[in-house]
């Protein structure tokens, strides 16, 4: 997972999902843009994906990904 600025212009975070596909990531108050990294076959239509990160709060984002495994 990648996480991006507002803008997606700047690359804030890089997050390794764990062997469930489960992630975290500890994040300032703010506006981002959720990315998967799109290397090799990896697609979803759920991202990018622009998040509020509100004082105090805590934001949960599911995403689904088509890793073309079948």
């Amino acid at each position: 997972m990648l996480v991006y600025d507002r803008y997606h212009s700047k690359l804030i975070e890089t997050i390794s999902l764990d062997n469930n596909g489960n992630y975290r990531v500890e994040l300032a108050p703010g506006v981002y843009v959720v990315d998967i990294n799109h290397a090799g076959i990896d697609r979803s239509s759920e991202v990018p994906k622009t998040i509020e990160i509100k004082p105090g709060s805590t934001v949960v984002l599911n995403i689904s990904i088509d890793t073309g495994l079948r």
